[in-house]
C-alpha cells in the first residue's frame, strides 16, 4: 500500500477498496492482580479502521448466558506504535470502552492504525479474588487497500 489516507479520502473514494477485519487483544489467563501486555502486528499491505469495540471474558471457562455475562474488574490502556498515542488519560474498565457481541460499542470517531504499526494493549486484573480466563477485546473495522492490491477483489 503506497498512499496513506486520510478518514475524509476514504468516503466514497473509488481508488480503494474495505475489506471487514477484527484485530483481538487478548489474554488467555488474568490471575488477580496481574498485569499483562499484548501486541497486535498491523500488516503491512493496508492500514486498519477501526470503528467499533467488544470485549469478551469468562470465568474458568464456564458456559454464559444474557443473564450471566461476566463484566470483569479489570482495566485495560490501548496504545497505537505508529503514532505513539495512548487513547486514555488512565486505563479504563474494560466494559466502559466496549460493548457486547450483538451489541458493540461504536467509536465516536474512527482511528486509522497504519500499516505496519502496532497496536499493544495493557491488562490489569483489579479484582481481589477473580481469575479472568479467555479475556478478549476485538477491534472491528475494516482493512484499506488500493484498488487491485486486495486478494478479495
Amino acid at each position: 500500500m503506497k498512499k496513506k489516507y486520510t478518514i475524509k479520502e476514504l468516503a466514497n473514494n473509488p481508488d480503494i477498496y474495505r475489506s471487514f477485519y477484527i484485530y483481538t487483544l487478548k489474554v488467555p489467563i488474568l490471575a488477580v492482580g496481574a498485569i499483562e501486555t499484548v501486541t497486535v502486528n498491523i500488516e503491512a499491505d493496508s492500514q486498519f479502521i477501526w470503528t467499533k469495540t467488544t470485549s469478551f471474558t469468562s470465568i474458568s471457562n464456564a458456559t454464559q448466558t444474557n443473564n450471566n455475562r461476566v463484566i470483569p474488574l479489570a482495566t485495560v490502556q490501548i496504545r497505537d506504535s505508529g503514532s505513539a498515542r495512548q487513547f486514555f488519560d488512565s486505563p479504563q474498565q474494560i466494559n466502559s470502552i466496549s460493548g457486547q457481541g450483538n451489541i458493540p460499542f461504536i467509536l465516536p470517531s474512527p482511528f486509522i492504525f497504519n500499516n505496519n504499526s502496532n497496536i499493544n494493549a495493557t491488562f490489569v486484573n483489579t479484582s481481589a479474588a477473580t481469575e479472568y480466563t479467555d479475556m478478549s477485546i476485538s477491534l472491528i473495522g475494516f482493512r484499506v487497500y488500493e484498488t487491485g492490491n486486495s486478494t478479495g477483489r
